[in-house]
């Protein structure tokens, strides 16, 4: 992701408006973004999809 433009931002959400594409964080940061994701849990998971441990790329790995 080095030599991407994408950002990681790591943080409280408070509100979200998908129409506009906008997320307020709760440091008081507005976002706009183009995709969104929302990634929730404390664990990547490889073995439930088949062939992800061979092809996925994780955060922590990256």
């Amino acid at each position: 992701m080095a030599d991407s433009q994408a950002k990681f931002y790591q943080g409280g959400i408070i509100n979200s408006n998908l129409e506009k594409r906008l997320v307020n964080l709760e440091n008081g940061e507005i976002l706009n973004y183009d995709l969104f994701v929302l990634a929730v849990g404390k664990g990547t998971r490889l073995d439930v999809v088949p062939r992800a441990a061979e092809y996925a790329r994780t955060f922590r790995t990256l």
